[in-house]
């Protein structure tokens, strides 16, 4: 409004001063008189675009906090789920073979020959690893997820449980859910960064990030993969994805 009246001003000292001098025909007063109109038809089509562009400052300002409350609430529920394991591991163990996978390797001997209790324990975990990698295979995803979990709160010091962590995050990206894989895949790095699934864990991670178009965080899970297990099958690997990233 001020706006308007900064340029009115000038217009009605003009017809006020030329008034006071002489009086022009009606010819003229009429053509003052368009001109008045039209510059005061400019000023509100400039109010009207200021208007606009305010508008549209106000949608951009709220779409960004709609994003991120989302992602602050995402954020919050990807640690509930990941606190929900309750997982609080032991040292890690050592494992017999370096990647067992459709034939897990058996269990360490008991460490007296007369003991034979602890057989029993270590072939119900065995199989109960080998159900939740079969539901696995079978694309069963949930079935699997669900067993795999009952592993790892059973037998969580097993030699097995690497393996397990690392099948339970392929349960996720199998179904797409990245932001939860990586979070699943950490565990193994977190835990067990010295077990043969660590390299195959950090790989996942980076393929999840590429999924999730953040070539950033790709380009530096695979950059620490080749950092620290350059002679892994999963190095080539990533060497590959950097490549195309």
């Amino acid at each position: 409004m001020t706006f308007r009246l900064l340029l009115l001003f000038p217009a009605l000292l003009l017809v006020a001063g030329c008034s006071s001098a002489k009086r022009y025909p009606p010819e003229e007063m009429h053509d003052i008189s368009d001109r008045l109109s039209s510059l005061e038809q400019k000023v509100q089509e400039h109010d009207q675009e200021i208007s606009n562009l305010q508008t549209g400052l106000g949608n951009l300002r709220q779409d960004t906090e709609n994003m991120r409350r989302q992602t602050a609430l995402r954020i919050m529920d990807l640690e509930m789920q990941l606190e929900r394991e309750d997982f609080v591991p032991g040292p890690g163990p050592e494992n017999l073979e370096p990647e067992p996978v459709e034939e897990p390797p058996d269990p360490p001997p008991a460490p007296e020959k007369n003991e034979k209790e602890p057989d029993k324990p270590a072939s119900e975990a065995k199989q109960l690893y080998n159900q939740a990698l079969e539901l696995y295979f079978d694309e069963q995803a949930e079935q699997a997820r669900q067993a795999f979990r009952e592993f790892i709160d059973t037998y969580p010091e097993h030699p097995l449980a690497p393996n397990a962590w690392y099948w339970l995050a392929e349960t996720f990206y199998m179904e797409k859910e990245y932001p939860q894989s990586i979070l699943t895949f950490r565990q193994v790095l977190e835990h067990f960064p010295e077990d043969p699934k660590a390299p195959d864990a950090l790989l996942k991670i980076g393929y999840a990030y590429k999924r999730l178009e953040d070539k950033r965080n790709a380009r530096f899970y695979l950059g620490v993969l080749l950092e620290d297990y350059p002679e892994s099958s999963a190095a080539d690997k990533a060497r590959e994805t950097l490549d195309s990233l």
